[in-house]
Order: C-alpha cells, then structure tokens, then sequence
C-alpha cells in the first residue's frame, strides 16, 4: 500500500511539474540558441545547435540562431526570448544531455528530462541524446500566451518573424529542375509543381513560422528577406537534417 502510495505521489509531482513548467515557458515569444556550445570547440559542431532551434521549431517555438537576424521586436526587447543552452554529462560509455532554458536575466526557467545514447560516434550520439532530450520538452505543448510582451506594452502586433508576402503577388519557384506557383490558402500557402495536380502545403503556425508537408515529409519552412523559402526537416532513415531551398524566380 506504501509502494502505491509513493508511485501516485510521483505521478502527480511529474504532472504538475510539467504543468508549472509548461506556464513558465508559454510566457515566452522566442528561444534563442547559441551558435556554438561551451563544451564543443567549433560553432554548429556535429550540427548541434541548428538541430537544436529546428526541434524548438518542430514543437511550436520561434527559435533563432544568437548570429542570424532577429526579429524587430526582439532586437528592442531582449526579455521576450528564452535562452538555450546544453549541460553535457558524458562518460566513455554513454552520451548524456540536459536542455536548460534561461531568461534574459540568467534564471533558470526549464530543464529537460536527461537525454541519452551509447553511440559510439560523436555526432550520432550527441544528436540521438538530444532528440531524446527533446522527448520530454514536447509534453509541455508549448503555445505563448503573450504575457511577456503584454509586460513591456510597447510591441505591435504587425511585428513578424518571415517575411510578409503580398497576397496578390503571383510567385513562381525553382527547386533543383522543376518549376513551382505559389498560391495562397486559408491556413497559409501551396507550391504547385507547373503542369501537375500535386501541391505541397506550407501551414502557418501561430508563431509565423510554417510546417512544411510534401508526402511523407514534414518540416519546419521559413520565408527569406528575398522571398526564396527555406525548408528544414529530418530524413527519417538517416537521422539527418536536411535543408531545402525553393529559389524565387524573377
């Protein structure tokens, strides 16, 4: 009876941890992720970090790289952001990873369930430890309720993370040989390949950010400043990430 008595008290302390968690990080509009982590000597080492704000992507966060352009709003306001960072605990037998998330203040704000490999490969075992890692960041369903910008009361709403797109513009494509028309939808945008009735549906999120759905594929795509869009997504069978690139035609 003791034993059941502990396993319930556990249950519910997992809960509501993931509950107060999950109030914290939703106060928040971005996460900010290092270029380059303290424990590696070259920045993007074993793509750790791009895949680290890619996983943020895929669970609802705008995430940025600290050296690419920012939003407006977040160059302003520095507090509108969360800040990652990876606390690495290895040994030569198993890789072990921790995501930590701070305010602009350096409080800790979240911390992840341990992610582990015994992959003996460096970059395998990192990037296996961190999707694992990212296992149980996914529970909290993230979603910004806007209380930190309602803080600073300065921020305008208009402000965007792509690109804005005239709607009335008839934009044409180039991906590797074939041609594609963009066309606006309800939810967001399809690419049509030229001559063919397939589409690939780019769907917006709340966060302005666009899950990209092209058959089995599914990914994070992004608007550049010159129009071209930006896909990321992870191959299935290789555990790799892969970039596409959709070239605006002038």
């Amino acid at each position: 009876m003791m034993k059941i008595n502990y396993l319930i008290l556990f249950i519910l302390l997992n809960f509501f941890g993931c509950k107060i968690y999950a109030q914290d990080v939703d106060n928040y509009k971005y996460v900010v992720v290092p270029s380059k982590f303290d424990f590696l000597k070259e920045r993007d080492q074993f793509r750790l970090n791009y895949m680290t704000a890619y996983l943020f992507k895929q669970n609802g966060f705008d995430a940025y790289l600290d050296d690419q352009p920012l939003p407006q709003d977040l160059k302003d306001e520095k507090c509108l952001a969360l800040y990652a960072d990876i606390e690495e605990d290895s040994n030569l037998f198993v890789t072990k990873i921790k995501i930590k998330l701070r305010d602009c203040n350096g409080m800790p704000v979240y911390s992840s369930d341990e992610g582990r490999s015994k992959e003996k490969a460096y970059k395998e075992a990192y990037q296996e430890a961190l999707k694992r890692a990212f296992e149980s960041l996914s529970i909290l369903s993230y979603s910004y309720n806007g209380i930190v910008e309602k803080s600073f009361g300065t921020l305008s709403s208009d402000d965007a993370s792509n690109e804005s797109l005239d709607q009335s513009e008839n934009l044409m494509y180039k991906h590797k040989d074939q041609v594609y028309n963009l066309k606006k939808i309800e939810d967001g945008f399809v690419l049509q390949p030229s001559g063919e009735d397939e589409e690939i549906k780019l769907i917006q999120t709340e966060s302005g950010n666009y899950i990209y759905f092209d058959g089995d594929i599914q990914g994070v795509a992004n608007f550049s400043s010159k129009k071209d869009i930006v896909v990321e997504y992870l191959d299935k069978a290789t555990g790799k990430l892969v970039t596409l690139m959709y070239i605006v035609k002038n």
